[in-house]
């Protein structure tokens, strides 16, 4: 039952739904694309590097 205001107006409680839906943990799918991501700059990083040297062994 909510409380009453000293107007006699009932004050209400909790916060206001923005439509934003927040969840506590990681999901898997996101955990993988962070590392493909991370797998892909390091990829570009070192062939950038080995062009850049000229030392193609």
């Amino acid at each position: 039952m909510p409380t009453s205001t000293p107007g006699g107006m009932p004050m209400p409680k909790g916060g206001v739904d923005a439509g934003v839906v927040t969840e506590k943990g990681t999901s898997p799918g996101s955990l993988a694309l962070a590392g493909g991501l991370v797998l892909a700059a390091v990829g570009t990083g070192t062939y950038a590097i080995r062009r850049r040297s000229g030392n193609h062994a």
